[in-house]
């Protein structure tokens, strides 16, 4: 009988001992000590398997553990994807834009994980996962990819999956002041609104008037049936009271999970001006609205009718007018004004009636307000005041009259 072994290497496989210069040694069936290097991990794994193939020991090996199994491998993390991201939506409840990313996102963890099992993921193949679908991606991108991985192997942890997180140990970039783009003039909208079609000048009729992002103002319809979720429209008193024809109801997007989301225009003369002045020969509930057949009305996730504009192509269709015009062309392309510069024009046209449009931008601080009213040029030094614009809340429509719409050729109900 041999002598004991000590404390140390008691845990250690049967014939594997370690030496402190000489790393891990272990001994044959012939009797023959080899070398098997200073990783305790690795030395143990190589034992175990070695005694129990050659010592016939009483230890499973990895082929019976798969037999016993049931089946002929072993499940990937790529097999566990599809029940981690069904977790994910349930609890997390997202929207639908980002429920259509983490899809995505999905899609590709099932592709690159699907021959690696879950306890063999390391920092190693985050990296090589980032390289493979986000090699060159932005910083704020890659950073989100890395967050990704960082919550599904959060969650295959929770699940008793994995026992660690190696996306956590990834450096993300660090964040950077985002670039504000250059405010768009009064002179400079002007020069676009001249050479833009008639329903490219409608939508920034209204973005300028009510500070609706592009969402919003391709979603306006002639008539709102009630005020919902998710839509935008009017809803026209039966006769004009103190120069107001009805209200205009915007849900915001962005916003849509803050009370402050939620806003009733007053439909004064010059918003009403604006929607008679939309309607043509084009049969469309929208007050933004197309001819059928183009690409840009294209029935889809923000698109519901032929007729609606798609809110990519209102943006590009802006960006294109000015572009033709030469303006801002000293600028690199995305630090150019876009539509969404209306909604900050809008703000800085009226603050400076002295009435705050905290409400009409849907901002639940005023300290939000204040970026979109920054950037302009000049100094303004006025006297110190604070106004809000009092809105009818929506339950309050219950009991006011109202009719369709019906200056336009046909009805739009």
């Amino acid at each position: 009988m041999g002598r004991p072994r000590s404390r140390q290497t008691r845990a250690l496989p049967e014939h594997l001992y370690h030496d402190v210069k000489k790393g891990f040694r272990f001994t044959l069936v012939n009797g023959r000590r080899v070398s098997l290097g200073h990783s305790r991990q690795e030395a143990i794994a190589i034992a175990l398997e070695y005694n129990h193939r050659m010592r016939g020991s009483s230890r499973y090996g990895l082929e019976d553990l798969v037999a016993l199994s049931g089946s002929e491998k072993l499940r990937s993390f790529g097999d566990y994807v599809p029940e981690l991201l069904a977790k994910i939506l349930a609890r997390e409840e997202p929207k639908s834009s980002k429920r259509s990313t983490l899809e995505s996102d999905a899609k590709r963890a099932v592709t690159f994980f699907d021959n690696v099992a879950p306890l063999d993921i390391e920092l190693t193949h985050v990296n090589d996962y980032l390289s493979e679908f986000h090699k060159g991606a932005s910083a704020n991108v890659y950073n989100r990819k890395i967050a990704w991985l960082e919550k599904l192997f959060g969650y295959a942890c929770d699940a008793g999956i994995m026992r660690d997180n190696p996306a956590s140990q990834k450096m993300k970039f660090p964040k950077k002041a985002p670039k504000m783009r250059r405010r768009l003039t009064e002179e400079d909208f002007l020069a676009i609104y001249d050479s833009a079609e008639p329903w490219l000048q409608v939508a920034m009729d209204l973005s300028l008037q009510t500070g609706t992002a592009r969402l919003e103002t391709v979603r306006i319809s002639y008539n709102l049936e009630r005020p919902q979720k998710g839509v935008c429209g009017c809803m026209w008193y039966k006769r004009p009271q103190n120069g107001v024809y009805g209200k205009l109801f915007i849900h915001r997007q962005k916003t849509e999970n803050n009370e402050a989301s939620w806003v009733a225009i007053p439909l004064g003369g010059r918003l009403k001006a604006i929607i008679d002045r939309s309607v043509d020969d084009v049969d469309s509930p929208y007050v933004v609205h197309r001819p059928t057949g183009t690409s840009s009305n294209k029935v889809s996730q923000n698109v519901e009718h032929p007729t609606q504009v798609n809110p990519e192509y209102l943006s590009k269709a802006f960006s294109a007018v000015r572009d033709e015009l030469g303006l801002y062309a000293e600028l690199p392309a995305r630090e150019r004004p876009s539509f969404h510069e209306i909604r900050a024009l809008s703000a800085k046209l009226h603050e400076q009636t002295g009435v705050s449009p905290q409400k009409l931008l849907t901002h639940q601080k005023r300290s939000t307000t204040e970026i979109y009213i920054r950037g302009h040029g000049g100094w303004t030094e006025v006297e110190h005041m604070e106004v809000e614009v009092t809105l009818d809340s929506l339950c309050e429509t219950e009991n006011e009259q109202f009719i369709p719409y019906s200056h336009c050729k046909k009805n739009h109900t």
